[in-house]
């Protein structure tokens, strides 16, 4: 009987009851010879039990037919056994794998990065002792780069061989690129015999493979190859834990790179974000510097802040600019931040490398300033600063370099690309501030030019005026600064002490050297220069704000002065300041009716009529100019003067 036959639980209890069954009537009459017939012998004994008992006989047949119905039993009892067992086996097996499983789970679970889940779960797999395997393998996934080749992304115990030269293979070459190529198991025996094996190197050993694809949500992504021992067919049992393995991997693979795609949509969204940010900030600041430009008329006050505003959105630990003088060609510093240097201080001569380049109208970076001879005094400033990477800007007006805008960080190569690009965008700002600020300048110029003739020619008409609107422009200005006025308003007390007896162009010509009084209809006709000055003035839009000045410089605090007869505070501010400039220079002028009255008679007349003629806090406010020197009088007419305490012949002589 074959080995195996007999280590079947159903054959062996059958055979055992079998054996019972056969030998019960045997014990059966061996146990009634002992007990009633002890004095007969076995063999007279079974010739009654058989021939001449039929009771004994039947009862022999009942037991053994007992007896088989036991061994049935036993065979049944055998049966369930076997069953049990292979029940139990099956169990330790499912268990085995679901721990192996288990086990591959807690790895991915943890491990955050795939090229250290692939290794673990390679590792952890081979030292799986219930699989058909060797203690060697590898997995190859397919590059996101290129999806043709595969890399070898995890190894355990490979020959050196393969780590280097077999790192990257193409899909379909050798076993593992067969597997990706159709998505299939393939087992191979012995790599000698098997003609899909392509790899060969010195040493090699008889050896077989188990390849199991990799697949997830976009296919086929790798293989996971396992080593078998030559001519070893692996179990069904085998084949699935390790598909089942290759499915875990599969999910872990496609998590990592879907949390590596999120990752990589959060950073490049967050990147987005910084760069809008980045340039609503730089758009802003832009805005602002066009806003500076339109507001500010002084041109360096204008770069200076312009240069201030780029310190705001460029992390620049040092900055300055420089304007480009027409005659000698140097760049002298306006303004700026983190640099040792003076206004006005020349930065830049003809002498380096960095004034040619300046003028190609494109940006000169230099990463490392200390690589340069510091032959030019900015560079000597950028040094001392600890600057080490820098970049000049020029500022460009029709094509030419007008200047230059310089940026230093502390660190090699501290300023990007967007810091650069920034700078720029600031410069050509600037460029265009400078073009707008030449042609103000030129404007105001002309302006200044033609307000200048105006005035002159209201006082060419007579030798007795000239010069006069210069000087009640030049007092206004003393007192309106004293006084704390802004600067728009000191220039608007300049143009209408400029022109505040334009309106005695063609009106009173014969007047103006006559020696005796004045009768009361030359008085009349002189009183109607302001509004004849405000009709002359009225039609140029930029004399509009004067017109005021213009109209009441020679009304009266009391209220007794024309043409409106307004008093105190009803009298604009600067009409009130140019009533008593005009006073005051039409006192210490010579006229063709009488001289001088001198400075110290003027003084006590300006105390005197302070309250009634005039506004008292600006004679007080230029008592204080003219006891702490007050403006230069060099051009006060020199000539007769009346003596101190002697007062006016007519108080019309300074009203007029």
């Amino acid at each position: 009987m074959p080995a195996g036959v007999l280590k079947s639980e159903t054959v062996r209890f059958g055979t055992i009851g079998a054996l019972l069954g056969a030998s019960a009537p045997v014990l059966h009459t061996l146990l009634q010879m002992v007990v009633f017939h002890s004095d007969m012998s076995v063999s007279n004994y079974l010739h009654y039990a058989i021939l001449d008992s039929h009771e004994g006989l039947a009862s022999n047949i009942f037991i053994g037919g007992a007896a088989f119905v036991m061994a049935g039993a036993g065979a049944v009892v055998g049966r369930m056994r076997e069953n049990d067992k292979r029940q139990q086996a099956r169990i330790e097996s499912s268990n085995r794998e679901l721990a192996a499983l288990n086990s591959i789970s807690e790895i991915i679970s943890r491990t955050r990065e795939l090229d250290t889940i692939l290794y673990l779960v390679l590792k952890e797999t081979l030292s799986l002792s219930f699989l058909c395997i060797e203690r060697k393998g590898a997995i190859f996934l397919r590059d996101e780069s290129d999806p043709e080749t595969l890399v070898m992304s995890a190894s355990v115990d490979l020959a050196q061989y393969l780590t280097h030269h077999e790192k990257k293979i193409p899909v379909g070459y050798c076993l593992c690129g067969k597997a990706v190529r159709t998505g299939e198991v393939i087992l191979s025996s012995d790599c000698f015999e098997d003609p899909d094996h392509a790899t060969s190197y010195p040493g090699m050993t008889s050896h077989g493979h188990i390849v199991i694809p990799i697949t997830g949500s976009g296919g086929v992504t790798g293989v996971m190859t396992y080593y078998t021992p030559a001519r070893t067919v692996p179990s069904r049992d085998d084949i699935r834990i390790l598909t089942a393995i290759a499915s875990q991997l599969a999910v872990a693979i496609d998590n990592v790179r879907l949390q590596k795609t999120v990752s990589e949509a959060k950073a490049d969204a967050h990147r987005k974000d910084t760069e809008i940010f980045k340039n609503v900030e730089a758009l802003k600041g832009l805005i602002e510097v066009d806003r500076i430009i339109l507001s500010t008329m002084d041109r360096d006050e204008m770069l200076f802040r312009v240069a201030s505003q780029i310190r705001q959105i460029v992390p620049a630990d040092a900055g300055g600019v420089a304007i480009k003088e027409e005659e000698t060609g140097y760049y002298r510093y306006v303004g700026g931040w983190g640099l040792d240097a003076r206004k006005g201080e020349v930065l830049l001569t003809k002498a380096g490398p960095l004034y040619s380049g300046l003028k190609s109208g494109k940006p000169v970076c230099r990463p490392e300033v200390a690589d340069d001879v510091a032959v030019e005094r900015v560079d000597r400033l950028l040094l001392g600063a600890d600057v080490r990477a820098n970049v000049f800007v020029p500022i460009m007006r029709k094509g030419l370099s007008a200047g230059f805008l310089v940026l230093g960080s502390v660190k090699a190569d501290g300023l990007s690309r967007e810091s650069v690009a920034t700078a720029v965008s600031f410069a050509s700002r600037m460029g265009i501030a400078l073009e707008h600020s030449r042609l103000i300048h030129n404007l105001e110029e002309m302006s200044v030019n033609i307000i200048h003739a105006l005035a002159t020619a209201i006082d060419a008409k007579s030798p007795w005026t000239k010069g006069h609107s210069e000087r009640v422009a030049h007092y206004s200005m003393y007192i309106a600064e004293r006084m704390g006025l802004d600067a728009q308003l000191v220039e608007r007390l300049r143009l209408a002490g400029l022109l505040h007896d334009i309106g005695k162009i063609g009106t009173y010509d014969m007047l103006l050297d006559k020696t005796g009084k004045l009768t009361d209809d030359e008085v009349e006709l002189i009183k109607q220069h302001p509004d004849r000055g405000c009709e002359i003035l009225a039609p140029i839009k930029e004399f509009r704000d004067i017109l005021p000045a213009v109209r009441h410089h020679h009304e009266r605090w009391d209220g007794l002065g024309y043409p409106s007869g307004l008093r105190a505070e009803e009298i604009p501010l600067d009409a009130r300041i140019l009533c008593v400039a005009d006073s005051f220079d039409t006192m210490t002028a010579n006229r063709p009716y009488r001289p001088a009255i001198g400075i110290e008679n003027a003084i006590q007349e300006l105390l005197y009529c302070s309250g009634t003629q005039f506004c008292p806090e600006v004679v007080s406010v230029f008592l204080d100019i003219l006891k702490d020197g007050g403006p230069r009088l060099a051009k006060i007419n020199a000539g007769a003067v009346i003596p101190v305490g002697h007062a006016f012949p007519v108080q019309q002589d300074y009203q007029l």
